[in-house]
């Protein structure tokens, strides 16, 4: 697998607009590129006993503690690993790796150019669903996409002062307000960074972001789809399991 990483970010009136020309391909990268330009219980076992009315045995009180005892082991959760069977990605030129889901397809995965150092996506077609129409008219199953990409910190950020400052720097005086309004402080990788939505989909929601700084670098990682309006948020949980495994390397 190449090691490159996967994002972008596309902005409505509210944000301002960052294009990725994609290179001459087939239908399917040139969607997935479409999106990446958005910038984008277990069950408890549980254990009863049942006593004959005409036993005659007396019991202990030593042996009705263990059972008790017992008892409540038998019904302890059980431990679930939701990524059990996943597969690895592992970045050494940018120092990352995640988990992902099988039946997630790595197709986007390559030098960004000017605007990223790296992309690296993951796409899922959803076939269960209705078809929607895409850019160009064209009519296809929903998609999701998570992505990371990975881009210069040309200005320093090692905060989540510095990330928010070096985000909001992008809008306008009017709008500043605003946007700041929605940044909310998460922590990724043991890194403190922010969360904000960006833009919207053709055809359905807006694009979740995660933006990071590390060193010279700064990581989005982001979950965006063209899909119903209803289903856009189908495969966010996805999205923040795949969160809980990402880690810096280096």
């Amino acid at each position: 697998m190449p090691s490159v990483t996967d994002a972008t970010q596309q902005t409505n009136e509210t944000f301002p607009q960052q294009n990725l020309t994609p290179k001459p391909a087939s239908r399917l990268k040139t969607i997935l590129m479409v999106i990446v330009g958005l910038v984008f219980v277990s069950s408890v076992a549980f254990a009863g006993f049942w006593y004959g009315k005409n036993s005659q045995a007396p019991v202990s009180p030593e042996k009705e503690a263990t059972s008790s005892t017992e008892t409540v082991k038998e019904e302890l959760p059980v431990e679930v690993d939701e990524t059990a069977g996943w597969e690895t990605y592992n970045n050494e030129t940018y120092g990352y790796s995640l988990r992902y889901p099988d039946g997630w397809e790595d197709s986007l995965t390559e030098s960004a150019g000017m605007i990223y150092l790296s992309i690296f996506g993951l796409v899922f077609t959803d076939k269960s669903q209705g078809k929607v129409t895409l850019p160009g008219e064209i009519e296809d199953y929903a998609k999701y996409l998570i992505s990371v990409t990975v881009s210069d910190n040309s200005t320093g950020a090692t905060t989540v002062k510095d990330i928010k400052e070096e985000y909001l720097s992008k809008f306008s005086a009017e709008s500043r307000s605003a946007a700041a309004d929605q940044l909310q402080e998460v922590v990724v990788g043991g890194i403190s960074g922010v969360r904000y939505y960006v833009g919207s989909a053709p055809s359905s929601g807006v694009t979740l972001v995660v933006r990071l700084a590390k060193g010279a670098y700064i990581y989005e990682i982001s979950y965006g789809a063209i899909a119903h309006l209803d289903t856009h948020n189908n495969y966010l949980p996805i999205f923040e399991t795949l969160l809980s495994t990402f880690k810096f390397t280096d």
